[in-house]
């Protein structure tokens, strides 16, 4: 067996490997992905980033209120 011909077969292993923990990880496919993982939603208001709103001036709340909404349905 030659050198290339050794690279080649643990580069096709390396791949099989790297496929099946991929299966695994994905699982059935039937989840979506993300599924259970908490987030929380960041805002960018007058130059902050803020997650919620309680702290705002009407002014400020307003402001998020107007904004047109992309990619979501209301």
């Amino acid at each position: 067996m030659s050198s290339l011909d050794r690279v080649q077969a643990a580069q096709a292993e390396a791949i099989a490997a790297m496929q099946e923990q991929a299966a695994d990880h994905i699982g059935d496919g039937n989840k979506m992905v993300g599924a259970g993982v908490g987030f929380e939603r960041t805002r960018r208001i007058t130059g902050y980033l803020v997650g919620a709103l309680e702290r705002f001036n009407n002014a400020k709340r307003a402001e998020e209120r107007d904004r047109v909404k992309h990619g979501r349905e209301i």
